[in-house]
């Protein structure tokens, strides 16, 4: 009887052992899992913080490159329909998609109004010119300025300004402008003209 009662001990003691292994290797399983939790926390707030980064990075980039084309812009209008002129840009995000929109202000549109909605297609054919000179300027395409009609829908009385903001555009970028048009204005004011 007492050797029954020691190999009882005895299968206890191992049992025991074998209960105290699987104790051991779940408790290194929970530590490895509870050090993998600690590691993926880090990475989801460095990730969370990169983000934050690079939405920062792409507002000041954003914001540089609208001040940068309102300016011009804005100058290109005032250089046609006067002081009280102004160019905006308007960005607005939807779904985390930021997408653009182009306003006008003035003495008459105190509030940003749509291009389209302002002095008939005048002022649509100043920002067409003026934006696509500033695309080609920022993002270094080569090669000259080529329209078909600039300026048609601009009012008689704005054509010699047109005129003269052309031939800047000309100057102060180096960048030759090619154009077909019938205003009598725009063609004599060009350097060289073929007529057709």
């Amino acid at each position: 009887m007492l050797r029954k009662i020691d190999q009882k001990i005895e299968e206890i003691k191992i049992r025991r052992a074998e209960l105290q292994g699987q104790i051991n290797l779940l408790s290194a399983t929970i530590d490895a899992a509870r050090q993998d939790l600690v590691a993926l926390r880090t990475v989801k707030e460095q990730t969370r913080k990169a983000g934050l980064l690079i939405e920062f990075a792409a507002d000041y980039a954003r914001n540089q490159v609208k001040g940068r084309f309102e300016g011009i812009i804005t100058e290109a209008i005032r250089t046609i329909f006067g002081e009280d002129y102004a160019f905006h840009v308007l960005f607005q995000t939807n779904r985390n998609q930021v997408s653009c929109e182009y306003a006008i202000t003035s003495d008459e549109y105190q509030e940003p109004a749509n291009p389209m909605d302002t002095r008939g297609g005048g002022v649509i054919d100043v920002l067409s010119v003026a934006l696509r000179a500033v695309h080609m300027q920022l993002f270094g395409a080569e090669g000259p300025l080529i329209m078909d009609e600039p300026m048609k829908h601009l009012s008689s009385h704005y054509m010699a300004q047109a005129a003269s903001f052309l031939g800047n555009l000309h100057k102060h970028l180096d960048r030759q402008i090619i154009y077909a048009t019938h205003s009598k204005v725009l063609a004599e004011a060009a350097d060289v003209t073929v007529e057709l």
